[in-house]
Order: structure tokens, then sequence, then C-alpha cells
């Protein structure tokens, strides 16, 4: 008998998670990317660019405090930032160059996380397919959206387990945006700029 009853809640469950509507599918996501806000989160952030190919930089935020590392043709570059200051290593030259905060992050990421936080709000949305572990949207730009830096169209995947977008992708003058594998949770600690760990590099102060 518990065993039956076991079955009966899982399927419950799962009715419960498929009958979602659009609607509160997109509201749960907007929920669970607030939390981004309070507790941090990291993600991968693609540019496909013909001929050049695809380009990745692995984003880590909390707060005022971020983090991205990238790696173009085996050039990799960090750049932290704190608010007030910013830090770029270059690998290649041994380099970290300081500089007053300026807005790389606000320019390269946050710009782009309009992609999925303004869903609900500048685009029709369209569930195409689900999976077993997804949801599929093709979100298409209102007309009432006058944002000209905002794509006209959108795919968006949701994860059903966590709600969290899977990745969101958008085509823009022919290169290919994408940010993927969402994670909540950074601690300020990890992104912060440790001078000890580069022992042997040139600073470069331009503050």
């Amino acid at each position: 008998m518990k065993y039956f009853f076991s079955v009966a809640v899982a399927l419950l469950a799962a009715a419960s998670i498929f009958a979602q509507t659009p609607d509160e599918i997109l509201a749960l996501m907007d929920r669970e990317t607030s939390r981004f806000e309070t507790e941090g989160f990291s993600m991968v952030m693609d540019i496909k660019v013909p001929v050049f190919g695809t380009f990745s930089t692995y984003v880590q935020s909390h707060g005022d405090k971020y983090k991205l590392s990238s790696n173009m043709r085996g050039e990799i570059t960090v750049n932290w930032s704190d608010g007030l200051n910013d830090w770029e290593y270059d690998e290649a030259r041994n380099e970290i160059v300081i500089s007053t905060a300026g807005a790389i992050l606000e320019d390269s990421t946050t710009g782009n996380l309009q992609m999925f936080n303004s869903v609900t709000s500048g685009y029709d949305f369209q569930l195409k397919s689900e999976t077993a572990d997804a949801w599929f949207f093709r979100c298409t730009k209102c007309r009432s959206n006058k944002r000209k830096d905002m794509p006209r169209s959108l795919d968006l995947v949701v994860s059903k387990s966590t709600f969290l977008p899977v990745s969101v992708k958008a085509n823009e003058k022919g290169a290919v945006f994408t940010l993927r594998d969402f994670v909540v949770g950074v601690s300020e600690e990890e992104i912060t700029f440790n001078p000890a760990a580069y022992p042997k590099a040139i600073v470069v102060d331009k503050r």
C-alpha cells in the first residue's frame, strides 16, 4: 500500500508540473532569477561570430562585484570589479591593469541579461514544445516594445526542475548570443580579486 501511495504522490507531482501554463512558468522563472540580486549567480555567455567562431565567457556576479573569465583562441583574460576598481589580467603578457571601475559588466552582461529579465513584459511568448526536463519557448518582441537594444526574437529554454533558464538565445546582426548554464549562488570571496594569486604578474595602475 505504501508503494502505491508513493507512486500516486509522484504522479500527482508530475501532473502539477505539466499543468503549468506559459504565464505560470515564466512567472516562476522570474521568481527564481530575482534571487540573482541577493544570492549572486554564474552563467556562461557565448558569442558566435561568422568566420571567427564562438567565444565564451564565464560570468560570476554578486551585488556590485563580478568576475569574467574568457578564453578567446587560447588568449586568457580575467576581469574583476568591486564597483569601485577594475582589474584585468592578461595571461599572455602576465600583466594586471588596475583602473577605475567602468561598465564592462553593464555593457556586456547586464545588457544581455535583459534577454530573459524582460521576457514577460517586453515579449509575446509561445510554448513551442517540451521534454521531460524542459519547456521550449519562442519569444517575439511586442509591438509596444520600442527598445532598439533588445532582440526581435528569443529562443528560451526553461528547466522543469529548477525553473531557471537552461539557455536563452538571440540572433543579432549575424552574431548569435547565448546565455546558458545558470546557477544561483556565488560568494563574494570567490569573485574578489586576490593579488596573492598572481605574485609574478606585472602591475600597471591606471587609477
